[in-house]
């Protein structure tokens, strides 16, 4: 399955109003023209640092964006080897409960996406209305840049959601490889060497796949009980 750190794509449709335009699903904003020309000001007006923050933010909203797809992808992933599995393969209850987490974490994923969209338009927006006051009152209007610039901590919290979110998606890959007898390469190893994981030693009754309901109900329940 593909890594949790990679994929994107984009475009852009334009608004009437003054120094504002809708960002296209999927645009990169870096691509943006209001992007664009605000680093061109910033350039031209030997704001170096100022320039450096706002690529910078540019860059952490792509990663943060392909890090999101990517997750999504990887679930899509896991729910056609759920549906692949012969009956004998896994219990209906286990099934049901990876794939009831798949469920969860792409809602939270689509959640994701939707708030980094929001904040993308919302950093453009901004940069567009700072271009257009630039035109008419010059430089000065440039240090207002930190409006821009100060959506970094608004930025930082998301991230902390899609990293929680990259852990779970890890987890559920592991907790179907691991039905499927793939596991990880460490995992499929130790297994060859006639190894067990932790929490196997502590549960060498129950079923790999339900180390994940729990790590979610706190409690471990028999395949098909």
């Amino acid at each position: 399955m593909p890594s949790c750190w990679e994929r994107r794509c984009l475009f852009p449709q334009f608004r009437c109003m003054k120094g504002e335009m809708e960002l296209a699903e999927g645009q990169a904003i870096s691509n943006d023209s209001r992007i664009v020309e605000l680093l061109e000001l910033l350039a031209k007006n030997q704001m170096n640092a100022q320039a450096w923050q706002v690529k910078q933010m540019c860059e952490y909203v792509g990663t943060m964006e392909k890090q999101i797809n990517s997750m999504t992808e990887e679930i899509k992933s896991v729910r056609q080897e759920l549906v692949s599995m012969r009956e004998d393969t896994i219990s209906k209850h286990v099934r049901d409960s990876l794939k009831k987490a798949a469920d969860t974490l792409q809602k939270q994923c689509d959640s994701l996406k939707h708030q980094v969209t929001e904040l993308k338009e919302k950093i453009c927006n901004k940069a567009g209305k700072i271009v257009d006051a630039a035109k008419r009152k010059g430089q000065r209007a440039l240090y207002k840049i930190a409006q821009v610039t100060g959506m970094r901590k608004k930025l930082d919290a998301i991230r902390s959601k899609v990293d929680r979110a990259i852990d779970r998606v890890e987890n559920l890959e592991k907790a179907v490889g691991e039905c499927l007898g793939q596991g990880n390469t460490d995992g499929s190893n130790r297994h060859k060497n006639g190894q067990t994981e932790p929490w196997q030693r502590r549960h060498p009754d129950r079923h790999p796949g339900q180390r994940l309901y729990a790590k979610r109900f706190g409690r471990h329940r028999q395949p098909g009980g």
